[in-house]
């Protein structure tokens, strides 16, 4: 079936919208010519996974309960729910569904990567207590770096598909388990986390975030306890004409979910309104 969503080919592009309002805000905007044209808006969910796929399986070397304990811990429980629904599908929002401990799709591949001397690189070695759970071995990095980089390549293809990207990058973090070179440097946790860019997030898509956040009265902190937002390679290298802005909005576990871990319905529909409040702030950029 022809793609009808692609610019390159077709010179247009589709955009959804959530309320009356906004679809007037997008035609007075697309009125004003491309420049004023609506970013499009991309979830990237890349932490929420939860497949164990068997040969990546065999380098864990503690139990298989203590090994999903430490995933339950480690990994950003059910993230893909903060993604309001209007943006979520194939085109707006991509998951990676294999658990970051088996496969780390956010993290550079050689020396570049800091958290590598942690044991905490593209393929875990290490949780993050220090406690060695995978013992990796050549073929195990083989066999992670094929699910990295297919999910990296359908990344750069969706900046083939539209001319100017807003991409959200979304994470959730458990206060319990911040490695301890993160605790030190931080001396209040926040209810969230902007993630940055120097090239890539300009200081007004920064300072509308934080407009959103604060009338939400969420604690907000830039980079901190985590820093950086993900660009997609296809933009990095310049390989592809797409304008990219890009921000990552991390949230703390005790926003949208109870006492016991359990996500929070009524705080989680919450989170999606703000989100969609940001969108809207921000898609002139």
């Amino acid at each position: 079936m022809e793609d009808r969503n692609n610019f390159k080919k077709n010179s247009m592009m589709r955009v959804r919208f959530q309320t009356a309002e906004e679809r007037r805000e997008i035609i007075r905007s697309a009125e004003l010519g491309f420049r004023a044209v609506p970013r499009f808006p991309v979830f990237h969910v890349p932490h929420a996974g939860r497949k164990f796929p068997p040969e990546l399986m065999t380098s864990v070397c503690v139990s298989d309960e203590t090994f999903r304990r430490y995933h339950a811990e480690m990994s950003d429980t059910e993230a893909w729910r903060l993604v309001p629904e209007a943006y979520y599908g194939e085109e707006m929002t991509e998951r990676f569904d294999i658990s970051r401990l088996l496969c780390d799709v956010e993290r550079f591949i050689g020396p570049e990567e800091e958290m590598e001397q942690y044991g905490m690189g593209f393929c875990y070695e290490k949780a993050w207590d220090g406690r060695v759970i995978k013992k990796v071995d050549e073929e195990v990095r083989r066999q992670t770096r094929k699910y990295y980089d297919e999910h990296h390549a359908r990344m750069d293809r969706l900046c083939e598909r539209h001319p100017r990207i807003l991409l959200f990058d979304i994470h959730s973090f458990s206060e319990k388990a911040l490695p301890e070179h993160i605790r030190k440097r931080a001396d209040r946790i926040p209810d969230v986390c902007i993630g940055t860019d120097r090239k890539y997030t300009p200081y007004e898509l920064i300072s509308r975030v934080e407009r959103r956040l604060d009338e939400a009265c969420l604690l907000r902190m830039i980079n901190m306890p985590y820093s950086g937002t993900f660009v997609p390679n296809a933009v990095l290298r310049g390989d592809c004409s797409c304008n990219l802005i890009s921000v990552m909005l991390e949230f703390n576990r005790r926003v949208y979910c109870d006492e016991n871990g359990k996500v929070d319905q009524a705080r989680t529909e919450q989170i999606r309104k703000l989100i969609r409040r940001i969108v809207r702030d921000c898609v002139d950029l």
